[in-house]
């Protein structure tokens, strides 16, 4: 039981230095990326995957279930038109995953993958979801909006 805490208590730590960070991701409004949703996001998969290769770390796969609730989240928050962390997270994460973890951010920039990818390699805590040796797999979500392009990336391990 105490584990089982231990992991919870990490898992609510991370998303509240995620939660305090967030701001810095707001950006305004500018020229979006010309792209489609569909795109940007096969994107961002090669670039997570590419800045763990070149540490030596193995590529993460695309699930399924986690891809879906990352663009849902995504979707959300272009909505609302604010970049947060999904409170429901703990129940969209496929059954038997120990550890996940979710990165958001909105850019306006004409190529959000890499505006995306270079504020989270930026950031200890970010960049520590994506090079994390204990995660398998990954979802991400993007949702265009106005001028903004939002971004969820989720992490789990399987």
């Amino acid at each position: 039981m105490t584990a089982v805490r231990s992991v919870v208590r990490r898992h609510l730590a991370i998303v509240l230095v995620l939660t305090l960070s967030v701001p810095m991701f707001s950006q305004p409004a500018a020229a979006a990326d010309s792209r489609r949703a569909g795109e940007i996001r096969s994107h961002m998969e090669y670039l997570i995957n590419r800045a763990r290769a070149r540490r030596g770390l193995r590529r993460l796969r695309v699930n399924s279930k986690t891809q879906y609730w990352a663009r849902d989240h995504a979707l959300r928050m272009k909505r609302r038109r604010a970049v947060f962390h999904d409170p429901n997270l703990r129940n969209e994460i496929p059954r038997g995953c120990q550890a996940w973890a979710e990165n958001v951010a909105r850019t306006t920039a004409s190529n959000a993958a890499r505006s995306a990818m270079t504020m989270f390699m930026n950031s200890s805590s970010h960049r520590s979801n994506i090079l994390s040796r204990r995660m398998t797999h990954m979802g991400i979500g993007v949702a265009k909006g106005g001028n903004y392009t939002y971004i969820v990336q989720r992490f789990i391990d399987r």
